[in-house]
């Protein structure tokens, strides 16, 4: 039997501009309540219907490969209000093709809607390298990632840092916002 991971996740995703990451990298390892993480790669395969279903309704059905490992994804609509926190469910399969079989959570149904198997097509793929830093004694992940989304033959280059509330108010990640929008502009992704 597969295991489902269920979270429920909230965070800020904030674009920068590629030349700025060193200059926010250097500020964030400063920072008294930093805690370095760990670093990696990231490979995800994002699936959608031809018509763009998921897209439409603000879910995201993805693949990423973790090592040896193929991690499938569904990413809820999440809160229309304040688009902070959406529900997340994780299952392990066998590689980067989604196997809707393993996924058995009403809820998570529900964000997929009538969706069959053969409707769905890779429709982008990422390639992240990946720094975590935890701040607020590892109430906060920051994430900082670096690398491209291919589509269609069309290569765009990725910045972004990512903080992800792992307890506490969310006013945090806006507090983090703040601080590196003085070391470099942010934009909310």
């Amino acid at each position: 039997m597969t295991e489902t991971v269920i979270n429920t996740e909230t965070e800020l995703k904030l674009s920068v501009a590629d030349h700025d990451l060193p200059q926010l990298r250097q500020a964030i390892a400063g920072w008294d309540d930093q805690q370095p993480g760990t670093t990696g790669s990231l490979s995800s395969i994002y699936y959608d219907t031809a018509d763009y279903q998921l897209c439409r309704r603000r879910v995201t059905l993805r693949v990423r490969r973790v090592g040896d490992h193929f991690i499938q994804t569904v990413k809820g609509a999440g809160d229309h209000t304040v688009g902070l926190t959406r529900d997340e469910w994780e299952w392990p399969v066998a590689g980067p093709t989604p196997e809707l079989s393993v996924i058995v959570e009403p809820d998570a149904w529900a964000q997929l809607g009538p969706l069959m198997a053969d409707q769905l097509r890779p429709v982008f793929e990422t390639r992240i390298d990946r720094a975590i830093h935890w701040l607020a004694a590892g109430a906060v992940e920051l994430a900082i990632d670096s690398g491209q989304i291919q589509a269609g033959g069309t290569t765009l280059t990725v910045a972004e840092i990512e903080l992800e509330l792992k307890r506490g108010s969310a006013a945090v990640l806006f507090d983090y916002a703040r601080a590196l929008n003085q070391v470099a502009p942010v934009r909310f992704s």
